[in-house]
């Protein structure tokens, strides 16, 4: 692992501990005190959290790989060089909604869109 990598994995961890200390801390906050609070619904709520920072993360790479694509694509029926753009798309993945972004193009020559591949 190279030192920036390691970075990145230290600041993840730290952010990740962050993040559960405040997740506990707005559930104890949140907690009807006329109840006990029970396992279950600790372990509930931190699921629930897990499924949204795994759809923002999701939602990051995603955009991190359609900005890394080339700007230009040939047409798969005429060859002819066409501009590539991104469109918005929902996408249901195994933790929930995750506002994806495509590429797309168009050829004006064979007056078609097409979804170009890396």
């Amino acid at each position: 692992m190279d030192g920036q990598t390691q970075r990145l994995s230290e600041k993840l961890e730290s952010l990740l501990r962050e993040t559960a200390e405040t997740a506990a801390e707005l559930q104890r906050r949140q907690h009807d005190s006329s109840r006990p609070r029970r396992y279950i619904d600790i372990e509930r709520q931190a699921h629930l959290d897990g499924r949204r920072l795994s759809c923002l993360i999701q939602r990051q790479a995603v955009r991190d790989v359609a900005a890394e694509a080339n700007p230009e694509a040939a047409c798969p029926k005429c060859g002819a060089t066409c501009t590539i753009w991104t469109e918005a798309r929902p996408l249901t993945s195994i933790d929930g909604e995750v506002e994806t972004v495509e590429p797309v193009a168009r050829c004006n020559r064979c007056r078609r869109s097409f979804f170009p591949s890396a």
